[in-house]
């Protein structure tokens, strides 16, 4: 819960700024370590349920998430990436905010 609400609050600052920054994606070195990390709960692709995922943001923003917690000398299979570069956080979800209080939107135009 603290990684979501840290998000949160950190998107929440960066969407505040004014005026609106240019947007680059940058490097990411997979050595460094995460501005964040902590799990998640995020709803799938194709199959529209709820996955609970440990996640790592990455200096370039990048959100890497895994199924388990990164353990010392074990290999752990990334399960995919976000790249937020060009989403919106919508402020509220209504149909989960009573439920789960820290839920966050982010959302893309195709």
């Amino acid at each position: 819960a603290a990684f979501t609400l840290n998000l949160v609050n950190h998107v929440k600052e960066e969407l505040s700024e004014e005026p609106a920054p240019e947007y680059q994606l940058l490097d990411a070195d997979p050595d460094t370590d995460p501005l964040m990390q902590g799990w998640i709960v995020k709803q799938g692709g194709s199959v529209k349920n709820w996955k609970k995922r440990y996640a790592l943001m990455r200096p370039d923003y990048s959100i890497e998430y895994y199924v388990d917690e990164p353990v010392e000398g074990k290999k752990n299979k990334l399960k995919g990436t976000i790249y937020p570069c060009g989403y919106t956080l919508e402020e509220t979800v209504e149909d989960m905010a009573e439920e789960k209080p820290l839920v966050l939107c982010l959302a893309h135009k195709r």
